[in-house]
């Protein structure tokens, strides 16, 4: 059984996408938990217990269990948008081994791909002149012509395969997160509107 509900598991969908990265390593450990909570506000607040959206504009964040205070940051959260990070933990125990190997191995893959990107600077084999190596103006309609063809055959190709793997990734997390998927609201008023009590 999950730990997480459906409505939590949409929530961490919405809020981090499920094409992000940030949420492929949440479900894959308590580190990836970390360096989300760290990430919220710059690593400058510890303890934080949940991950919440706030409504009033700031967007996602973290939110410590006990309060220091009763204006402390943040004053108001709705408690329907709110996911424990242990519910998250205990969920990823419930995960099949097979489920999170795929999405362990689609989150390498993306990275992996990701320290492949084409340089922006490609020798196109023209002249240069001047010391900040601008074109030479014989050579800057080849050089437009050239660049063109990097850019179709070279960058253009690198986007559509990281495309690929950004959608296998996150077909991987929605794996994880099976529940998400059972009418699915399309934005954060639509789940606020389905947890109406």
């Amino acid at each position: 059984m999950s730990a997480m509900t459906a409505e939590q598991q949409r929530f961490l969908v919405l809020a981090y996408s499920a094409e992000d990265w940030t949420t492929a390593e949440i479900l894959l450990s308590d580190d990836g938990i970390k360096r989300a909570k760290e990430g919220q506000r710059g690593g400058n607040v510890r303890g934080e217990d949940f991950l919440y959206f706030e409504t009033t504009g700031r967007g996602i964040g973290t939110y410590r269990l006990t309060r220091p205070a009763p204006n402390a940051y943040p004053q108001r959260v709705d408690e329907r948008l709110v996911v424990p990070w242990t519910a998250v933990s205990a969920h990823r125990k419930t995960i099949p081994a097979a489920t999170l190997d795929r999405l362990r191995a689609a989150q390498q893959e993306c990275k992996d791909h990701s320290r492949r990107f084409p340089t922006p600077y490609p020798d196109l084999g023209v002249r240069k002149v001047g010391p900040s190596g601008d074109i030479h103006p014989d050579d800057r309609e080849l050089y437009r012509q050239r660049m063109d063809a990097y850019q179709r055959d070279v960058v253009d190709v690198w986007r559509r395969e990281h495309r690929a793997l950004i959608d296998a990734r996150r077909d991987a997390v929605l794996a994880c997160l099976p529940l998400a998927l059972d009418d699915e609201p399309a934005d954060l008023l639509e789940l606020l509107a389905a947890t109406e009590p």
